[in-house]
């Protein structure tokens, strides 16, 4: 009933008025609704994303920001999302190429350029065909990321993430550049003390 009295306008509003007092449910129906009428409603898409991301639901929260992405292609922030989906579901291939256009829409933005370090790396463990290549790709998203951390004084120390400096390590370490990997496993213990690795 209530679906019933709230006009179509308000309902997204209401919807997530519905999720901040718990009603979960009652929140999900409503929006699912609101595409329903309306599939490019890309606030909505993200609305429901946002709710299955918290969920951990990240098949559903994928399908929404896919839906997202089609009325607003250009948003670096869905693509980051896919990613991060992609890459708790273990699709390592859909988590580069949304991570990729997440730094080519917004390449200043550190945190997307540190998640599609990492998943170069990740990629570059498990594909032996591609590895090298993934290795210079990596290799070439860290250097950006640590020149950053090194010449920008206004990244804080407790936002510097050590695995930039460990994983760039462990990449010199098997092509052979040993000084170069221990510099870097120096730099990763010296932020995080309790490193055993």
């Amino acid at each position: 009933i209530e679906k019933n009295l709230i006009t179509s306008k308000l309902r997204p509003g209401y919807a997530m008025a519905l999720r901040e007092v718990g009603r979960m449910d009652d929140a999900v129906d409503m929006l699912q609704a609101v595409l329903r009428d309306d599939p490019s409603d890309y606030q909505t898409a993200r609305n429901l994303a946002t709710i299955y991301l918290g969920k951990k639901d990240y098949f559903k929260a994928r399908e929404y920001l896919e839906m997202a992405r089609r009325s607003r292609s250009n948003e670096p922030d869905v693509h980051h999302f896919i990613g991060t989906c992609c890459l708790k579901t273990d699709d390592l291939e859909c988590a580069v190429l949304s991570y990729t256009r997440a730094v080519e829409l917004e390449p200043e933005n550190l945190l997307y350029r540190t998640e599609y370090a990492k998943v170069l790396y990740r990629l570059s463990e498990v594909d032996d065909a591609r590895k090298k290549g993934l290795q210079r790709a990596a290799l070439e998203q860290f250097d950006k990321i640590l020149t950053r951390y090194e010449t920008d004084p206004s990244i804080p120390e407790s936002e510097k993430d050590p695995e930039i400096y460990a994983n760039r390590g462990r990449i010199y370490f098997s092509l052979g550049h040993h000084d170069k990997a221990l510099g870097d496993f120096r730099k990763a213990v010296k932020m995080d003390h309790h490193r055993v690795d």
